[in-house]
């Protein structure tokens, strides 16, 4: 469960700044179960075994595999939040596959999953289509609490990929009506349409 470095090998991740976070982390989970042993009648077997699980189901995230991507990103959601920060730690993944399965699971999760709004965002100009598209469709699941996202979401209106832009009109219309100022304005770069 608090193993960090094992942690950042699983996702692919080895930048320092990433095994920062994942340490601390795995300190603020630590702290939170030992107060929320008590309360609600859970064992450190059963933290451990869900650690087990969510680790297993991240590096499953990049297996050759679609439909073992596609059960994984699910199972993850089903965890839920408790599953959000390993979620978050995989959306710096080398491995595109496990980065678009991150944002997939996050997206199942929900309004849950602010924590990830700035990974997510940043996710919409990574170099692959599938990475972008996930990302764009989780954070519009995550909802009006992206709205920070926003500027990243507009400027992905004009992505070459069609599925892409697709998924940011989806996004932004389910964050809500704060957005339309901003999408009205258009990419960054363009003209206001009119």
């Amino acid at each position: 469960l608090f193993r960090s470095r094992e942690a950042s090998v699983d996702v692919g991740i080895g930048a320092p700044e990433a095994d920062d976070v994942i340490r601390m982390n795995c300190l603020r989970r630590f702290l939170l179960a030992t107060v929320a042993l008590g309360f609600a009648g859970c064992s450190l077997n059963e933290l451990d075994e869900q650690a087990r699980r969510i680790r297993t189901h991240i590096r499953q995230l990049g297996h050759a595999d679609s439909s073992v991507r596609h059960e994984a990103a699910s199972a993850l959601a089903e965890i839920g939040p408790a599953a959000v920060p390993a979620l978050n730690g995989a959306l710096l993944s080398k491995n595109p596959a496990t980065r678009a399965g991150a944002a997939d699971a996050i997206g199942q999760i929900g309004r849950s999953a602010t924590v990830a709004i700035p990974r997510l965002a940043e996710a919409l100009s990574h170099p692959n289509v599938s990475v972008r598209r996930s990302a764009a469709r989780a954070l519009g699941e995550v909802g009006p609490n992206a709205r920070s996202a926003m500027p990243a979401l507009v400027d992905a209106l004009g992505d070459s990929e069609p599925y892409v832009r697709m998924a940011s009109v989806l996004a932004i219309g389910r964050i809500g009506e704060s957005a339309a100022p901003a999408a009205h304005r258009g990419p960054r770069g363009s003209a206001p349409a009119g």
